[in-house]
């Protein structure tokens, strides 16, 4: 594990991890909007859907979200405009990633509209699983009391969010010449990491945290970016750990092999590759030949 930490500072992903949460906090204002528009429309479903998700962030978060979703669901006209401007925004945060996991796997960079379409289409996917996910781990713990339905309220959503990190991971990678794609170790490690990640920073923020001392006003923003670092960071981390894994199956730890990774050439990887492992070159003979 922790020579996957110090693959991804090597691969800059802590900055990159900075990127992907200033763009997704530029990208609330346009979701709440459109958050708002939808959920007041089904008044009915508003608090199953809202509820659980809002759980999941620090207190300051949730109720910034709160205030901008009450305050922005009373307007109608911002909600087409906001939808755009929240697949934009958000969009280029996951593009970033898709940048980082090139580095990180030695792949040839994709055009940046192609990146930024699969980017949109993730965001889209996610737009219409994640409330489904939370409705139904809501719906089940509220039909029996039991500890087997609480299990399973907890378990089923997570699983839902593991295969869309997973997802995530085998459409923004691309790997053409690998028979077998590590996708599932770096996206359970990543939503574990989330769940321990809100965990322990929400409970940081209510008992040790003292952001108002130094930030005033805006420690509320301060508390909002650096818990979307974190996960934005545990995102990258889980692309690194599957990276680790395809390398370590190839039995190559530091350079890829031929014919699989195909940003390398073949001419660098001669350069590159151990001297002891080269053929013994043929012994020349001491007399010339007639």
């Amino acid at each position: 594990m922790w020579s996957v930490i110090v693959s991804l500072d090597r691969h800059n992903g802590p900055r990159a991890a900075s990127a992907m949460a200033f763009d997704a906090f530029l990208s609330l204002i346009p979701l709440a909007a459109f958050a708002g528009y939808v959920l007041s429309r089904t008044k009915e479903w508003s608090d199953l859907v809202a509820q659980p998700l809002l759980k999941a962030a620090p207190p300051e978060v949730a109720n910034l979200v709160s205030e901008e979703l009450f305050r922005l669901s009373q307007s109608s006209a911002v909600a087409p405009i906001s939808i755009t401007g929240f697949l934009w925004i958000t969009s280029s945060g996951l593009s970033t990633a898709m940048g980082v996991f090139d580095t990180i796997y030695n792949t040839r960079e994709r055009p940046w509209y192609v990146r930024r379409a699969i980017a949109a289409a993730c965001v889209m996917a996610s737009l219409a699983v994640v409330p489904v996910v939370a409705g139904i781990g809501v719906l089940i713990g509220s039909l029996s009391g039991s500890i087997g339905a609480r299990i399973v309220a907890f378990a089923l959503p997570a699983g839902l969010v593991t295969c869309m990190v997973a997802a995530f991971f085998r459409l923004s990678i691309q790997r053409p010449n690998i028979e077998r794609r590590r996708v599932f170790p770096g996206a359970v490690l990543t939503v574990v990491l989330w769940s321990v990640v809100s965990t322990l920073f929400s409970l940081y923020v209510a008992t040790l945290g003292r952001y108002a001392t130094f930030y005033g006003s805006l420690a509320t923003v301060a508390i909002f970016l650096f818990w979307l670092w974190l996960l934005a960071l545990a995102l990258l981390i889980g692309g690194e750990l599957n990276a680790r894994l395809e390398r370590e199956r190839a039995g190559v730890l530091s350079i890829p092999p031929p014919g699989k990774w195909s940003a390398l050439q073949l001419s660098e990887l001669a350069q590159l590759s151990d001297p002891a492992q080269s053929p013994t070159p043929l012994p020349q003979s001491a007399t010339p030949l007639p």
